[in-house]
């Protein structure tokens, strides 16, 4: 299967964030991608890797928060160590 690009990968993260809060408002917190995620895990077709991409970097945001996890920096980090694998 076909690897994402970084870029293309990043702005998933940040769709699915933007998505999570504007339909969850209120109710959204930084617990709920990464929950989403894996209640869906059977039913998404995507690479093995982006996934580990996706849920490395949820698990990151759940635990120290938007804030810090939502910059280049650390998205780049997540996208080489489960994508590319340096």
């Amino acid at each position: 299967m076909p690897i994402i690009p970084y870029k293309y990968a990043a702005e998933m993260i940040c769709d699915q964030i933007a998505a999570g809060q504007t339909y969850l408002k209120d109710r959204w917190n930084e617990s709920e991608p990464l929950n989403h995620l894996r209640k869906r895990k059977d039913k998404i077709y995507i690479n093995d890797n982006i996934y580990a991409f996706l849920e490395n970097f949820y698990i990151y945001m759940e635990k120290y928060g938007i804030k810090n996890a939502l910059n280049k920096k650390i998205l780049k980090k997540f996208y080489d160590e489960s994508v590319i694998k340096k």
